[in-house]
C-alpha cells in the first residue's frame, strides 16, 4: 500500500474538489481480506548494490555454496536431550567421596547448586583445519 506522499499527481483528488463519489461497477473489497489474497502477498523487489553482490559473490567463493538443509535424523540428533547422553556414563567419582562432599560444601557454602551427577564425556580440543583441508573441503562440496 502507498501512503498519499507516495501516489503519482493524477490519481489524488484535487483540494477543493469536494466529495468524491464512488465508481460505477468497481467491487471494493477490504485492505488484507481473505476475499483478496493479492493484498496479502505483497512482494518487494530486493535491488543489492554492486558491492552488496561482490561481497556476497567472494562469500561464496571462499565459503563454498551454501549448506543443504538439515535432514530428519540430524534434527533429531540435535534436538535430543543433552542429559541422555550424559546419564548413560558411569559417575567418575563416587557420592561418599570425602573430596568430592567437601567441595559441594564450598559450593552450597558459596551459594551454587551442585551437580547432582558427576558424570561428563571425555573431551578432545579440536584442531582448526589448515589452509589445505580447508580447500579440500570446498572442492569435495562443490564449490
Amino acid at each position: 500500500m502507498r501512503s498519499s506522499d507516495e501516489s503519482p499527481l493524477g490519481v489524488l483528488l484535487a483540494p477543493d474538489s469536494g466529495k468524491a463519489e464512488p465508481a460505477e461497477g468497481v467491487r471494493v473489497r477490504g485492505v488484507a481480506t481473505w476475499e483478496d489474497p493479492e493484498l496479502l502477498r505483497r512482494q518487494v523487489l530486493v535491488r543489492r548494490t554492486l558491492g552488496e553482490k561482490l561481497v556476497d559473490g567472494l562469500r561464496r567463493a571462499w565459503h563454498g555454496p551454501d549448506p543443504e538443509p538439515l535432514t530428519a535424523d540430524e534434527m533429531r540428533m540435535i534436538m535430543r536431550r543433552a542429559e541422555d547422553e550424559i546419564d548413560s556414563l558411569p559417575e567418575r567419582v563416587p557420592p561418599d567421596d570425602p573430596d568430592r562432599l567437601a567441595w559441594e560444601a564450598e559450593l552450597r557454602a558459596i551459594g551454587v547448586r551442585p551437580a547432582k551427577r558427576w558424570n561428563f564425556p571425555d573431551r578432545e580440543p579440536r584442531q582448526k583445519p589448515g589452509v589445505w583441508a580447508s580447500i579440500k573441503y570446498r572442492v569435495s562440496r562443490g564449490w
